[in-house]
């Protein structure tokens, strides 16, 4: 049972981590025009850590993964719950 339980939130989470990033891909858009203004400062320092440019797209990620395992949570209470009452009778 709790292998189920680990296959489907995988299953859940690459799926969201997989549209997440079609949508990042379909919001990105080259800046063709300053891409190589600013070389000679690139070039000479290293960055360190992450920008978030779309920080609205980690609160609908979370939003999902939490509504995932309220409703993983609740499949899996309904079928113990099942289970249970059939070995009653």
């Amino acid at each position: 049972m709790f292998g189920l339980f680990s296959a489907v939130v995988a299953v859940v989470y690459y799926l969201i981590q997989l549209i997440h990033g079609m949508v990042l891909t379909l919001a990105y858009v080259p800046d063709v025009v300053r891409a190589y203004e600013n070389a000679e400062v690139h070039n000479q320092q290293v960055s360190f850590g992450s920008v978030a440019s779309m920080p609205y797209l980690l609160v609908v990620e979370v939003a999902l993964f939490m509504l995932a395992g309220a409703t993983i949570t609740l499949i899996c209470n309904k079928v113990i719950h099942r289970l249970n009452s059939s070995n009653q009778v």
